[in-house]
């Protein structure tokens, strides 16, 4: 989550919104990837499904927040063309 949120405020600093876009992009990325290896926890009996089920619901919120603000950025990109 950490490099999540530092990929985040970089890209909520940024002027160009071009840049704002890959950036959001990659936080995105980040944030899947989080999804992946705390579900692999359970997956390889590392930790039980009940600890690391309220990290995964806020990985999986998370994702979802990015990725929704991915499509708006690519769209209002797009638009500005």
């Amino acid at each position: 989550y950490f490099l999540c949120s530092c990929q985040l405020q970089s890209s909520l600093q940024g002027k160009v919104s071009s840049r704002i876009y890959c950036q959001i992009g990659i936080v995105e990325k980040e944030a899947d990837e989080s999804v992946f290896w705390i579900d692999m926890l359970t997956e390889t009996n590392n930790s039980v499904r009940e600890v690391v089920e309220p990290y995964l619901n806020e990985a999986r919120e998370l994702t979802a927040i990015f990725t929704s603000s991915s499509k708006t950025a690519k769209q209002n990109r797009i638009n500005k063309r």
